[in-house]
């Protein structure tokens, strides 16, 4: 029976209208591509650089910035007062040292070793960041040490590289252990074929004559391959096992030191509101804030890229280091005027003690001490005033406001009234307009009217009789007022102007007060203004106006502008640019300033700085004492000073005290002043090289003896105020009004450079 032959099935037609389709979509697709690919070309010929550059620049896989070195503050000798020193975050990544058992265990023995780190609580923070890798860790304070001496966020470079010494020893131990147990098992296992060697051969010695010499070579053959087989395992599983031991040990990773640079003051609180201090983002106060742009250089980059081949590029772009400053300040002056406000402070204390050095032949600052001083490094530490969380509860307003005062450097930023070591100004202003000649002569009865108001002077009883050198020496506000009154306010206000009162000296340093809104001019000076201000009163100075005005006095009528830097030196300490006396104007002729320093001299020599006398030395100086505003019922209160010229006929350097408020009885007395301005002297001259003069025979005392008539035996008991005015001068109250809102004026202009 034949099998019936099965049909295929036709194959299927493809309907038209799906080939067209087809067809279509191929042909678009085609065109697409074509048209991309000649669109490329053009692009690729016309802005394929640009292109190219855009592209390269967003494929950059890394960037790492090279901080510049900030540069040092020195003294005028080299002594370092600001450097950077390079310490380390220590940063642990958890995640890695979490790898495994061996390489956590072995990590945080290397942490407990060099860090003394507390062994729980390092594992407790691994385990709770345990999948982090950024872990910044803080450092535990040693047995012994003061944490305030202590830095525990950062690690030294020895810290940093005990750690690095640890851990390349431990793996060096690690290896030569690893070396040492192979060795060992190679030796086991020579020995051990030493032994079957040995003993097989004993063997067949012994059985030498009981077999067949075929026989014996190949049962011998046949044990040997036997042997060294269980031997080759044996060896293959002992060297396992030395590599598993190994293993086990673990590594020291996930271990990262960051580097922070930091500032560092090796002084510390020395002549730290002129220094300055800085925080991450620059200088703040003093010469690091002035000098802030050469000091800080210039970062640098490094940075890599892929290039048209897909090839890694590396770029580097290198940074260039700040200048260094060397200054005009000198270390051992600054800690001897430090030393003396401290010990002064801690006796007696005040509401702020300040003593300023200064070269007065070109305006360069030896020092600026004030009892406001704090640590660099520390420069937010409040605990000397609040604890932490007393401090933390205070308003942000009071506790700008705390931090400001306690940065601001007083010779510079606050003001005060200069009392009576201003009436020598009065004094040059009328010889040089030719209003009194030094043998004119005033009579002092105690006491000057201006209609109602009523003028003192500090001996009530009056003086009685003076010349001009006199007047000085007895410091008579009498006399200076009838002075004042000759000069008159035109000629006073211009001269003052000339002094730069009411002016910024221009020194380097910050934040500098220019008085501009405590200080008369001409259109609204009133008679009584002008008596105030002859003596001193009822307007305002900064002590570095002081300081260069009396400077310009003495050294022939130069007034230069006052400077706290020297030379800017390069990173290899090669001088850049040197910083020359800037000469800014003539304030008075010579003759007048010969008259001036003899004077001055007469004043210590026989007058009211007569405590200030030092044997063999001609000192120049003048006293001064201010009374300052009250309020309500609060008791008088007063800021005495003394300026002092040594040597007096050849001036070399200036020492300016200034005490406000001194916590004693009688504060209108200038001993205190005196005293210490005479100790520093004692000190500060022999420094210098300023040497006693074995001829001198001590001054004449033609102009009278007046001596130390403010001292306190011979102070004369009246709590009648210097200016008495039943009408309570409203000008009065207007200058000094000012005076706060210029000291609020400046910490705001302070806060807002922060």
């Amino acid at each position: 029976m034949s099998k019936k032959k099965k049909r295929r099935p036709a194959p299927r037609k493809v309907a038209r209208y799906i080939k067209f389709r087809a067809g279509l979509v191929f042909f678009v697709v085609l065109g697409l591509m074509c048209f991309l690919l000649i669109r490329i070309i053009v692009i690729n010929q016309h802005k394929g650089e640009d292109y190219n550059k855009t592209i390269l620049n967003q494929m950059a896989y890394d960037s790492k910035t090279i901080p510049a070195e900030r540069g040092q503050i020195m003294d005028r000798n080299g002594t370092i007062l600001a450097y950077n020193e390079n310490r380390y975050n220590l940063i642990l990544e958890p995640k890695n040292i979490l790898l495994s058992d061996a390489d956590k265990e072995a990590t945080i023995t290397a942490l407990v070793d060099c860090f003394g780190f507390d062994r729980q609580e390092l594992e407790e923070a691994i385990d709770t960041h345990k999948n982090s890798y950024y872990l910044k860790m803080t450092l535990p304070v040693p047995e012994g040490v003061d944490p305030d001496d202590f830095d525990d966020k950062t690690v030294s470079e020895d810290q940093k590289q005990n750690f690095l010494d640890y851990k390349e020893a431990y793996e060096n131990a690690k290896e030569t252990e690893a070396v040492s147990e192979t060795e060992s098992s190679e030796s086991g296992t020579q020995d051990a074929d030493e032994q079957k060697a040995s003993s097989g051969e004993t063997e067949s010695q012994e059985n030498a004559g009981e077999t067949a010499a075929d026989g014996q070579s190949e049962e011998e053959e046949s044990g040997n391959f036997l042997t060294n087989a269980l031997q080759s395992v044996k060896a293959f599983f002992t060297d396992t096992e030395t590599k598993k031991t190994t293993k086990k040990k673990g590594k020291i990773i996930g271990v990262v030191f960051e580097t922070n640079r930091a500032r560092k003051y090796p002084y510390d609180t020395l002549a730290s509101t002129t220094i300055g201090f800085v925080n991450s983002s620059g200088g703040v106060t003093g010469l690091e804030a002035q000098y802030d742009d050469l000091l800080s250089g210039t970062d640098g980059r490094k940075y890599g890229y892929l290039n048209q081949e897909s090839s890694v590029e590396i770029q580097t772009i290198e940074e260039t280091d700040g200048y260094s400053l060397k200054t005009t300040l000198d270390a051992y002056i600054q800690k001897i005027c430090e030393n003396i406000i401290n010990k002064y402070e801690k006796e007696t204390g005040s509401n702020v003690t300040s003593i300023m050095v200064m070269n007065p032949n070109n305006g360069e600052i030896y020092a600026m001490a004030a009892s406001r001083q704090y640590s660099l490094e520390n420069y937010d530490d409040v605990s000397d005033t609040y604890t932490e969380e007393e401090f933390k509860e205070l308003p942000e307003e009071e506790q700008s406001e705390f931090l400001l005062k306690k940065w601001r450097n007083f010779c510079t930023s606050s003001s005060y009234e200069p009392g009576s070591t201003a009436k020598v100004f009065t004094i040059a202003a009328a010889l040089e307009e030719n209003k009194i000649s030094t043998e004119n002569t005033f009579v002092c009865d105690g006491v000057k009217a201006y209609g109602s108001t009523r003028i003192h002077c500090h001996k009530r009883s009056g003086h009685g009789l003076l010349n001009v050198t006199g007047a000085l020496m007895a410091s008579c506000n009498d006399a200076l007022m009838q002075i004042g009154d000759l000069v008159g306010v035109d000629d006073f206000c211009a001269y003052q102007k000339k002094f730069n009162f009411g002016q910024k000296t221009g020194i380097d340093l910050p934040d500098e007060l220019s008085c501009s809104n405590q200080i008369y001019n001409a259109d609204n000076m009133t008679a009584i203004d002008l008596a105030c201000n002859s003596f001193g009163q009822n307007f305002y100075v900064t002590m570095v106006q002081m300081c260069a005005a009396y400077s310009s006095l003495v050294n022939g009528g130069n007034y230069y502008e006052p400077h706290v830097v020297k030379q800017i030196l390069d990173s290899e300490g090669n001088v850049v640019e040197n910083i020359e006396p800037k000469l800014v104007c003539q304030t008075v002729s010579s003759s007048t300033s010969e008259y001036m320093k003899e004077a001055l001299f007469q004043v210590v020599e026989n007058g009211t700085g007569s405590r200030v006398q030092i044997d063999g030395y001609e000192i120049g100086g003048k006293t001064g004492t201010a009374e300052k505003a009250n309020v309500g019922d609060a008791d008088e209160t007063y800021t005495v000073s003394f300026m002092s010229v040594a040597p007096a006929y050849d001036p070399e350097v200036i020492v300016y005290v200034v005490v406000d408020e001194p916590n004693v009885e009688k504060s209108q007395n200038t001993y205190q002043a005196k005293d210490l301005c005479k100790a520093a002297l004692e000190e500060i001259l022999p420094y210098l090289n300023i040497y006693p003069d074995a001829d001198d025979e001590g001054a004449s005392s033609e102009n009278g003896d007046f001596t130390s008539p403010e001292d306190e035996e011979n102070y004369e008991d009246d709590d009648t105020p210097i200016i008495e005015n039943p009408n309570d001068s409203a000008a009065t109250r207007q200058i000094r009004e000012a005076a706060e809102r210029a000291q609020q004026q400046a910490a705001d202009n302070s806060s807002g450079q922060e």
